[in-house]
């Protein structure tokens, strides 16, 4: 190459390096601009509040700032190189590396909350667009549990507010409307959209305006302003009544940013006053109806009411009360410590009983009272007393007069006891020689009858005898009398010593148990041949089971006796039932027959002595004593006997009750097995 061409081509690298200058000084600035750039970039990363680190698409941290090491407790040197699966659990591991590969191929940013350990964190994953970082995802972690809670805090109160029945409006200090409660809306017919903005005196009624605006501007010193009553308007124009109350809300620094407006509906309160006031005026109304004196006093005794009475009762004057009158001037001087006493432990609220004094007078007469007192009370708290204080001057009359009447009776009474013991003495006397009476009696009626029996019993026999040697027929027929007037002075001495040993006292029963069906079933084979002959149809209503404690020859002659007299009464044709039925540890036996009837004039005597209805007075079969010995048979085992009749030609029942047997069984089976019923009639009989 010549020299002429060297020095051209030097000339023309010259022009280049000329013409690369500029690019030289340019790409350095660059590189300071950058410089810089990555200068506030590594401040930042240091000393961001978040935890920040660049992960590569296979979990390996990269880089990580200290908020991030001292989160995980680790040094920023040890957690280069580091993978996340020697960091967080395998279940977070997935999640994280999901949103990593996610956030690669996608070329979006990732954004997801997660809890670790009882903290809350909001993470951020995003690609970077480095030059040879395209496998790299910068995650910015930051711990938002504090913010959480802080929400939650909120969410918290604000649900508080709104469960609160009164009215709450909070308003700015311009006094626009900012927030109410659920109260609000509900209450005052208002919707929220309606509300907020407005100015706070919306619900203000007209009237009221202007004294809510000179509230308001007493906050300013005050702070806050105790409850005043308002008018309130509804959205439909009704008018509501509420206490209002005022306070100023402060932010964090102390400073005032709004009006805290609380609204309280007294509707109740004032029906409660109302109703306070009327209950008031019926008790002084009540109170000055009473003839006695009704007082009250406030806590520290001073009267604060006294009924009309008290002044007439008393002879003092309002004028009296309003000059300071002192309440225990009522007293006696002798009973004003006592009755100060008794008055202070009531205001303690300590019970006591009803006290008496001695009352005085304003013209110092006395007169004995009665004290009733008791505290008043306003939350567990005695604010006073209120008494009864009632005259009983009468009272004390009344109990001096019965006492001299009590002492008079006592005399009277032991003036009684004196003459008891004598007639006590004399009822003994009397009873004694009725005895001896009776004694005589019975042992007349007994040896009377064995004398009548003892010339009977031969003539009883050889009667019958002559009888059938007479051959004149009225002769006959005077035997026949005679024949049964003796059967009846025999039946009469037999019957008056069977009444006799009834009613003696050494008498000996031999109790049994015995089968209520077994001894009716021997008395009535024993008068079939009488069934039959007045044609009578026999029923028997009585369970098999059934066993009495009797003894039982007094137990068949008293159903023989029984059963014989309602033969006697019952015309042919007629029907007899015998009953029985157990009621508790008792047996109840009745003989029921379709005969005469007994009218009730009769039914009341029927258990007489010798006693016969006018139809039987002269009847020889009845000698007036069977009903009588049944009677002291039933008595004699401790029961009871009675007669029941509808009337005359109704028929006739006679009850009467024993001991039942601790044996006997519950009723079972059916009835034919428990009951027997015998038939005894001529067509009966002529068909066997």
């Amino acid at each position: 190459m010549s020299k002429a061409q060297l020095s051209k081509r030097l000339a023309e690298t010259r022009q280049r390096i000329a013409r690369l200058e500029p690019l030289e000084a340019a790409q350095k600035q660059l590189e300071k601009r950058l410089n810089i750039s990555e200068e506030k970039y590594r401040i930042l990363f240091e000393n961001s509040p978040d935890a920040i680190a660049h992960i590569d698409q296979d979990g390996m941290i990269l880089t990580a700032n200290h908020i991030l090491a001292t989160t995980l407790g680790i040094s920023v040197s040890d957690l280069h190189g580091t993978h996340l699966s020697s960091l967080m659990p395998g279940e977070v591991i997935a999640q994280r590396m999901r949103a990593i590969k996610n956030a690669l191929m996608q070329q979006q940013i990732q954004v997801f909350d997660d809890e670790r350990q009882g903290r809350y964190f909001h993470t951020v994953i995003a690609p970077l667009s480095i030059p040879g970082h395209e496998d790299t995802v910068q995650v910015i972690s930051r711990d938002i549990t504090d913010h959480r809670e802080a929400e939650e805090e909120v969410r918290r109160i604000a649900a508080i507010v709104d469960s609160i029945i009164d009215c709450i409006v909070v308003t700015d200090l311009e006094g626009r409307i900012t927030r109410v409660n659920r109260a609000v809306i509900d209450q005052f017919g208002y919707p929220e959209r309606e509300i907020l903005g407005k100015a706070g005196n919306l619900f203000i009624a007209e009237q009221d305006q202007s004294r809510f605006h000179h509230d308001l501007g007493k906050l300013v010193s005050a702070h806050s302003i105790e409850s005043a009553e308002y008018t309130i308007l509804h959205r439909d124009g009704r008018e509501i009544p509420r206490s209002i109350s005022l306070s100023v809300m402060m932010d964090s620094k102390g400073m005032p940013e709004g009006i805290i407006v609380v609204l309280r509906n007294i509707t109740e309160q004032k029906k409660a006053e109302e109703a306070l006031r009327m209950n008031e005026k019926r008790f002084r109304e009540f109170a000055n109806s009473l003839p006695q004196v009704v007082y009250e006093t406030d806590a520290m005794g001073r009267l604060t009411f006294v009924n009309k009475n008290a002044f007439e009762v008393f002879g003092y004057t309002e004028a009296d009360l309003d000059a300071g009158f002192d309440p225990l001037q009522v007293f006696a001087v002798e009973d004003r410590e006592r009755a100060l006493h008794n008055l202070n432990k009531k205001v303690q609220g300590v019970p006591g009983a009803i006290s008496e004094y001695t009352a005085m007078r304003k013209d110092g007469t006395t007169f004995p009272v009665m004290l009733h007192a008791m505290p008043i009370m306003n939350e567990c708290e005695c604010i006073g007393t209120r008494g009864l204080l009632v005259d009983i001057t009468e009272r004390k009359r009344a109990e001096a007069e019965i006492r001299a009447m009590n002492e008079e009776l006592l005399a009277i009474q032991g003036e009684l006891r004196e003459m008891n013991l004598r007639l006590e003495e004399k009822v003994n006397e009397r009873t004694q020689h009725i005895e001896r009476l009776l004694k005589q009696k019975d042992d007349f009626v007994s040896q009377l009858g064995h004398d009548l029996k003892s010339p009977l019993t031969p003539i009883i026999a050889l009667l019958p005898i002559l009888a059938e040697r007479e051959q004149d027929p009225k002769s006959r027929n005077l035997f026949d009398v005679i024949i049964r007037n003796a059967h009846y002075m025999k039946d009469l001495a037999t019957k008056t010593l069977e009444l006799a040993r009834l009613n003696s006292s050494t008498l000996q029963l031999h109790k049994a148990d015995v089968s209520l069906v077994a001894t009716l079933n021997q008395v009535l084979q024993s008068k079939e041949a009488v069934f039959l002959a007045n044609n009578i149809k026999v029923e028997a209503r009585i369970e098999k089971n059934i066993n009495v404690v009797v003894d039982e020859l007094r137990f068949l002659e008293l159903l023989e006796n029984l059963i014989s007299n309602a033969v006697k009464f019952t015309p042919d044709g007629g029907i007899l039932i015998v009953e029985a039925c157990t009621e508790g540890e008792s047996i109840t036996v009745a003989v029921k027959d379709t005969g005469i009837g007994i009218s009730e004039e009769h039914i009341s005597h029927i258990f007489d002595e010798f006693y016969k209805v006018d139809e039987s007075r002269h009847d020889l079969d009845s000698s007036g004593l069977g009903l009588t010995i049944c009677k002291r048979i039933v008595e004699k085992h401790g029961g009871k006997i009675w007669v029941e009749s509808l009337g005359l030609g109704k028929g006739t029942s006679v009850y009467f009750t024993l001991a039942s047997s601790n044996g006997n069984r519950q009723r079972t089976g059916n009835a034919e097995e428990e009951a027997c019923s015998l038939l005894f009639c001529k067509e009966a009989s002529d068909n066997e």
